[in-house]
């Protein structure tokens, strides 16, 4: 049996081909999921973020109605926590839609607008309830931000036509 050198050519060309198209979509794949990975870790950041300002007021407070002193350990602690988790979302909300979606990002900012309004209040109960109830706010709708944009969905609506199912 003989083989032309026209033939060789030609499925040596569909070899080298099949090769670069298969190493196009291998580094498509791995440049995807390594974007989702960072996407992630933004989320959980701000959500951890969010947890530490929340945990720090209700902390304060929880003693505070209790009549009981924090120790200067514990006031180094919130102050802390308050400052990390205030300098990280100040940080998500400046990179803006870099790596989070839009929708997050104006969560992000109605959050600030809400805690700074919450710091004008002279009535300390007032200031607490505003600065939980914006926390709780950004942190639900964080959630449901991320698991839009990361695709996460509990549901098997939500897998397969990529939305929430129809209400009742």
């Amino acid at each position: 049996m003989q083989v032309s050198w026209g033939t060789a050519l030609v499925a040596l060309a569909s070899q080298v081909l099949v090769a670069w198209v298969a190493v196009r979509l291998a580094l498509n794949r791995f440049r995807q999921e390594k974007w989702w990975e960072r996407k992630y870790e933004a989320y959980a950041e701000i959500l951890t973020s969010l947890h530490r300002l929340r945990k720090s007021v209700v902390v304060e407070y929880e003693m505070d109605s209790r009549g009981r002193e924090p120790t200067e350990e514990q006031k180094a602690e919130w102050k802390a926590d308050f400052k990390r988790g205030s300098s990280d979302l100040m940080r998500h909300t400046d990179l803006g839609d870099f790596l989070i979606s839009p929708a997050t990002v104006a969560l992000l900012k109605r959050f600030g607008e809400a805690t700074d309004k919450a710091a004008t209040n002279a009535d300390y109960v007032e200031y607490v309830e505003a600065r939980l109830a914006a926390t709780n706010q950004c942190m639900d709708g964080v959630k449901v931000a991320a698991k839009k944009d990361l695709g996460v969905s509990r549901s098997w609506w939500g897998r397969i036509f990529h939305s929430d199912p129809p209400a009742p």
